[in-house]
């Protein structure tokens, strides 16, 4: 029984070889392959939709925490991949910490993910889910000091819309979350 697996794997090393050297034991070159071209993405509307809205909240994420360095409420990086009620909470968030003289260092690592197209064969509509995990995105005073009991993991639940062909967060609520 040994002696066959023994085997085995000295075949699969030979193939090995075989692919990485262009041969075991024959003189025959490996015929060449060309790779067919494959589509970036996926065509059907389900899957582009959602990679789209992932996207757009993955977009969001990043110009939050791209303008949190500074607090400044009036960037315009804002309105990238947000728009409606979602905006006018992310201008609010980053206003309070601006007025508050705080702002972020680091960044949250997302893992968001969809959990509806609405409708199903056609979306227009996207809801989606995150646990962000907030513990290396600090919040810090303008003198240098940390604002203590922020970051930590969120739950983040957050709608995405086509708008006009582009996908935008037009919805989302965090909750503070021990485990998600």
């Amino acid at each position: 029984m040994a002696g066959k697996h023994v085997g085995r794997a000295g075949s699969a090393v030979c193939v090995l070889v075989a692919v990485l050297t262009g041969g075991c034991g024959t003189s025959r070159p490996l015929p060449q392959v060309t790779p067919t071209p494959t589509a970036a993405s996926p065509t059907d509307p389900a899957s582009t939709a959602s990679r789209d809205a992932l996207a757009a909240y993955n977009g969001m994420m990043a110009d939050w925490t791209a303008v949190s360095r500074t607090s400044n409420y009036q960037d315009p990086t804002l309105t990238q991949h947000v728009s409606g009620a979602a905006l006018s909470r992310l201008v609010r968030i980053v206003a309070a910490a601006q007025a508050a003289g705080v702002v972020s260092k680091g960044k949250p690592i997302d893992n968001a993910r969809v959990v509806q197209l609405i409708p199903p064969n056609a979306p227009t509509e996207a809801l989606l889910a995150d646990c962000a995990d907030g513990t290396a995105w600090v919040q810090y005073k303008v003198d240098g000091t940390r604002v203590p009991g922020v970051g930590g993991h969120y739950r983040v639940d957050a709608t995405a819309v086509d708008i006009n062909g582009a996908w935008k967060i037009t919805k989302f609520a965090v909750q503070v979350a021990d485990k998600c």
